[in-house]
C-alpha cells in the first residue's frame, strides 16, 4: 500500500499531534493537592484540549464538507428532475429525484453545525457578535447579488410573472426578506433567482445566532430560549398549536412566516450536533 501524497501529510500531523499530547500529559500535575495546581497547570489542560480538538474536527470537518457536496447534488437532481418527468417519462424525475428536495434540510443542519464550530473559541462579546454578522453576510450577500443581476438580465425579456422584477421585490430580496410572507411555506414568494429563498432562513440564523452570541456565557441558553420562542410560544400563542410540517405556515405576517417555520428546527438540530462534538473534558487514561 502506497499512500497519497495528502494522506501521508496527515497521518504524520496525526502522529506529531499524539507526540504533543503525550508530552503535555505527562507534565500533568498531580489535582489531589490543590497546592500544586497552577496557571501553568491550567495552560496545560488547554493546550491538551486544543490538540484533541484539532485532531477531532480535521476528520470531522472534511466529513461535513463530503455531507455538503451530498446536499448540493440532492437539490440539483431535484430541479433537474423536472426534464425527464411526464408521461413520456414515466415521471422518473418525481420517483427518482423526488427526495431531493431534502438536501436544504441537510444544508441547514450542516450550517448550525458550522456555526458552532467556527465560534467554539470565542468569548462571546457585542463585538464578537458584530463581527461575526460581518463576516457571515460578506460571504454571502455579495455572491448573491451578483447570482440575482445576472439572472434578472438573462430573464428580464421574459414574460411569465416569476421572472419579473420590481424596485421593491429587488429590495426585499438583496435585504433577505420574504417576498410574499401570506403565499406558501417554506418558500413564501420566490425571488427572480428561485433558490435564493433559503437565503432568508440562512439570515434569519445568523441574526439570532449573533444576538445569542453577544451574551457570552450565556450564549447557548440564549439561543435555545430564541428558538423555543419562536418555534413553541409563538405559534402556540397565534395559533393553539405546534406542528412540524414546513409546508403548512401558520398564516403570521411578515417576517414572523420565517421565524416560526418548522425549517428553523434544522439549524437548532445543527448546533446540537455541533455542541455534542465539542470537546468538553479531558478523559486521561489513568
Amino acid at each position: 500500500y502506497f499512500p497519497s501524497e495528502r494522506t501521508r501529510l496527515a497521518l504524520e500531523r496525526l502522529e506529531q499531534r499524539e507526540r504533543v499530547r503525550d508530552q503535555l500529559r505527562n507534565r500533568l500535575p498531580d489535582y489531589s493537592q490543590p497546592h500544586l495546581v497552577t496557571d501553568q497547570s491550567v495552560f496545560i489542560v488547554a493546550s491538551i484540549r486544543e490538540v484533541q480538538s484539532s485532531a477531532l474536527y480535521g476528520g470531522l470537518l472534511e466529513l461535513v464538507q463530503g455531507l455538503r457536496g451530498a446536499a448540493a447534488a440532492a437539490v440539483v437532481l431535484y430541479h433537474a428532475g423536472v426534464f425527464i418527468d411526464g408521461g413520456a417519462y414515466l415521471n422518473a424525475g418525481k420517483r427518482l429525484f423526488g427526495s431531493g428536495s431534502a438536501g436544504v434540510d441537510l444544508f441547514f443542519v450542516i450550517s448550525g453545525f458550522i456555526m458552532v464550530h467556527t465560534t467554539r473559541q470565542l468569548a462571546g462579546t457585542p463585538r464578537d457578535a458584530l463581527a461575526f454578522l460581518a463576516r457571515r453576510f460578506a460571504r454571502i450577500w455579495p455572491v448573491y447579488a451578483i447570482a440575482f443581476a445576472a439572472m434578472w438580465l438573462l430573464t428580464r425579456s421574459l414574460s411569465g410573472a416569476a421572472f419579473q422584477a420590481t424596485w421593491m421585490s429587488t429590495a426585499k430580496t438583496l435585504s433577505f426578506y420574504p417576498l410574499e410572507p401570506s403565499s406558501t411555506a417554506p418558500y413564501f414568494g420566490y425571488p427572480v433567482l428561485h433558490v435564493g429563498w433559503t437565503l432568508v432562513y440562512e439570515a434569519f440564523f445568523y441574526v439570532i445566532f449573533a444576538l445569542s452570541l453577544a451574551t457570552g456565557r450565556w450564549r447557548w441558553m440564549t439561543l435555545a430560549a430564541i428558538f423555543g420562542a419562536c418555534l413553541v410560544v409563538w405559534p402556540l400563542w397565534a395559533t393553539g398549536g405546534v406542528h412540524f410540517d414546513a409546508t403548512k405556515s401558520y398564516g403570521l405576517h411578515g417576517y414572523a412566516s420565517i421565524a416560526t417555520s418548522p425549517l428553523v428546527w434544522n439549524f437548532g438540530f445543527g448546533v446540537v450536533i455541533g455542541l455534542i462534538h465539542e470537546p468538553q473534558l479531558l478523559i486521561l487514561d489513568e
